[in-house]
């Protein structure tokens, strides 16, 4: 199966479709009627990583919490799982950001296909 696809797109919406990756902004095309489907494509990835981000950073700040009585398991912790994560979520970003900027609708590994399941 093809992961890029070919929708009807708008060079203009290019732009406007790269702020579905950015946390917070991606909210604005998500909910926007009228910005067709090659920016709602986008929009749904990134509203799906804004997902995985936020429920990582809650995951992370509990577990710190938990560990805070040791000390040096708190600092691998934090300094090599939670780069790592961060990490991740910067590949995601900037996979996503480079196929709306492209105008492809390239489908992130995973998330592509629970992207399409969401009706919004």
């Amino acid at each position: 199966m093809e992961k890029t696809k070919k929708l009807k797109k708008q060079p203009e919406r290019h732009i406007y479709a790269s702020f579905s990756y950015i946390p917070f902004l991606n909210f604005l095309p998500l909910f926007d009627k009228e910005a067709g489907d090659f920016v709602h494509f986008h929009a749904k990835q990134g509203f799906l990583i804004f997902v995985i981000e936020f429920i990582g950073f809650l995951l992370f700040i509990s577990f710190y919490l938990l560990v805070g009585m040791f000390p040096i398991i708190r600092y691998i912790f934090v300094n090599f799982f939670f780069a790592f994560y961060i990490l991740c979520i910067a590949i995601l970003i900037v996979l996503g950001m480079y196929g709306a900027l492209t105008g492809k609708a390239f489908e992130i590994p995973f998330l592509g296909e629970i992207a399409k399941k969401i009706n919004i």
